[in-house]
């Protein structure tokens, strides 16, 4: 999964003083003598982030304890505890309106909020500044709502790493798509690549293959194919649960044709899913791996077997398995068929 760094928050207000600054506000937005100019949704949208950000306290990412010990006064935890997540213990202090996880080494590396103000904060703060941005037609205040809407993508990612973390993969899912739509959302119109790779991944991981092969799907049309190729990887990998073993293969040809050199669509690609029949190939070809030249087999649909085979010498073995499938033009002067009893041979 792409991985981005959290920002460090800035002081942030009470509940209750941020409650009441978004009630407020919220009154001048049904005001129809004053919800058509964007200072009003500007204003709005403003007090809904810092509504979204007061359960949090004062904490930020990597601070250290001695360091919220400064800005949090004489705040203390409900409780402490140990706990294990992703294989890694942390230290989790209870707060009446959020959890803090800290790392071995003694930083914060998670917030949860569990008591928000409103559920769905960022959501709403994310519209307000749309509609500011409709009505700013002069584009007095387009670096300012820019500013604004990114700070709320990085919200989004922020909790989609946490819900990551948290083992919550489908909202982990839902927090990546909804960073995705904040950076294309105008007048910003970023494509956020990570974000939408991110929320393919975290639903394949879920087992919501419908939703990851969408994502994974919009990665390869936006040109984000992951690390060496893995979107292709996982899109044979939907395909092949889905039934369909040709559209699995189609995957994995065009992975290995754009990422030669990535292992993660070759031994699918190669292997046929028998462990004794692979282990049995395996050791044959790591025992005499540069047993045939690369002209020795054609295929009309896999023009790929030749260029591999030039470019990772080392993996050689792995690709005459696949040239199998295919007539080999000179069977009697072939190590790998006369081993291998090759029926074409």
């Amino acid at each position: 999964m792409a991985v981005m760094t959290s920002a460090v928050n800035a002081q942030v207000k009470s509940v209750s003083a941020a409650q009441n600054a978004v009630e407020n506000a919220k009154k001048d937005v049904e005001n129809p003598k004053k919800n058509t100019k964007f200072a009003t949704w500007i204003k709005y949208g403003k007090a809904l982030v810092d509504a979204y950000d007061a359960p949090a306290g004062n904490g930020w990412i990597n601070a250290s304890r001695q360091e919220l010990q400064l800005v949090s006064g004489n705040e203390k935890p409900v409780s402490v505890e140990k706990v294990t997540l992703g294989g890694q213990e942390w230290d989790k202090e209870v707060y009446p309106t959020r959890n803090y996880y800290f790392n071995a080494a003694g930083q914060l590396g998670l917030i949860e909020i569990t008591k928000p103000v409103y559920e769905n904060a960022l959501d709403m703060a994310l519209e307000a500044y749309g509609k500011a941005n409709e009505l700013d037609v002069k584009h007095a205040k387009t670096k300012d709502i820019t500013g604004a809407i990114l700070s709320i993508a990085g919200k989004y990612i922020d909790e989609a790493y946490t819900a990551y973390t948290l083992g919550d993969l489908a909202k982990a899912s839902d927090y990546f798509e909804k960073a995705a739509r904040a950076n294309a959302a105008e007048p910003v119109c970023q494509v956020d690549s990570n974000s939408i790779y991110n929320a393919g991944f975290t639903a394949w991981l879920a087992g919501n293959n419908d939703r990851a092969k969408e994502f994974f799907e919009k990665s390869v049309e936006i040109g984000y194919y992951g690390e060496d190729g893995e979107t292709y990887a996982k899109l044979a990998d939907i395909a092949e649960k889905a039934g369909d073993a040709e559209k699995s293969k189609d995957y994995l040809e065009e992975g290995f044709q754009k990422f030669p050199q990535s292992r993660s669509n070759q031994p699918a690609l190669v292997f046929d899913g028998n462990p004794a029949a692979d282990q049995e190939y395996l050791k044959f070809f790591h025992a005499a791996p540069l047993l045939c030249s690369t002209d020795i087999f054609y295929s009309n649909s896999s023009p790929f077997i030749q260029p591999s085979y030039r470019l990772i010498p080392s993996f050689a073995g792995l690709y005459f398995r696949k040239a199998l499938l295919y007539n080999c033009r000179q069977p009697n002067k072939c190590a790998f068929c006369a081993n291998h009893n090759n029926p074409n041979g």
